[in-house]
Order: C-alpha cells, then sequence, then structure tokens
C-alpha cells in the first residue's frame, strides 16, 4: 500500500510538472505573437487621412537652408490620397500600402520631384518623409517634411 501511495503521488507530481512546462512554453510562445500583432502596420482601411493638415519643412538645397510652415488639403478616397498645399500651391497624388504613401505624381511647376514616400504614425495623425528635388536643372535639394492633423 504505501508503494502504491508513493507511485500515485509521483504520477501526480510528475502531472504538476508537465502543467507548469507546459504553461511556461505558451506563455513564451504567447508573448512574440501578441508583440508581432502590436507592430503591425495600420491599412489604408484602418484611417481616413482627409482633412487639413500643418507641415513643417526644413529644406536644404540651392543655398538655402530653411524652414517653412505650410497648411497642406488632403482628401483620400480607400487607398488613393490627393494633396494640395493651400500656401504654395502644389500638388500631389499618391497611394497608400500598410503605412507608407508613395507618390509619383506631382504637379508643381518649375520644382521637379522624384518620387518620395511618407510615413503614417501608428494614430495617423503625423506624416513624415524628405522629397528630393531639383529647381529647373539648376540645382538640386532635399526637404523633411513632418505633416501634423490639424
Amino acid at each position: 500500500m504505501k508503494k502504491f501511495l508513493v507511485l500515485v503521488f509521483s504520477l501526480f507530481l510528475l502531472s504538476a510538472l508537465s502543467c507548469t512546462t507546459t504553461n511556461q512554453e505558451v506563455s513564451k510562445t504567447a508573448e512574440p505573437a501578441l508583440e508581432a500583432a502590436e507592430a503591425t502596420d495600420t491599412v489604408a482601411g484602418d484611417f481616413d487621412l482627409s482633412g487639413t493638415w500643418m507641415v513643417t519643412a526644413v529644406i536644404d538645397g540651392c543655398g538655402t537652408n530653411k524652414t517653412e510652415k505650410w497648411t497642406v488639403e488632403i482628401a483620400q478616397k480607400g487607398g488613393s490620397i490627393t494633396a494640395k498645399n493651400i500656401d504654395k500651391g502644389l500638388k500631389w497624388k499618391g497611394k497608400i500600402s500598410n503605412n507608407i504613401i508613395s507618390v509619383s505624381e506631382t504637379y508643381s511647376g518649375a520644382i521637379n520631384r522624384e518620387s518620395f514616400k511618407l510615413k503614417v504614425s501608428g494614430d495617423a495623425n503625423t506624416l513624415t518623409g524628405e522629397i528630393k528635388w531639383d529647381w529647373n536643372g539648376e540645382c538640386v535639394g532635399t526637404t523633411n517634411v513632418t505633416y501634423q492633423r490639424n
């Protein structure tokens, strides 16, 4: 009878140890999955960027190094974006994929801009990016922009 009780107690300890190990293994695998879910980029359907934005532009090129403030109106329809700089009259169109706006169509007169990208913040209230440009082929520069939802 004593051997029987020792055997039952041993099995009980073994099963408890097994459950503890299983719980630890589950929690170890669950945490990275949660972190990955939290780090997932937003998609175009998760936010609407339409509205008025205040832009801080740090301009460097053509002998200029200055900061300007602009007001930009953005309209979004699904994954398509159009924007107009109210202060300068400049326009651009882009597409959203995850949290990146890719701009390939720009309309600005004498300023020729390459395509550029803007990153959308997690709360969709900030856009950031760098724009490379040239002025009538005479000189080149960059403008680092930060858009803040108004």
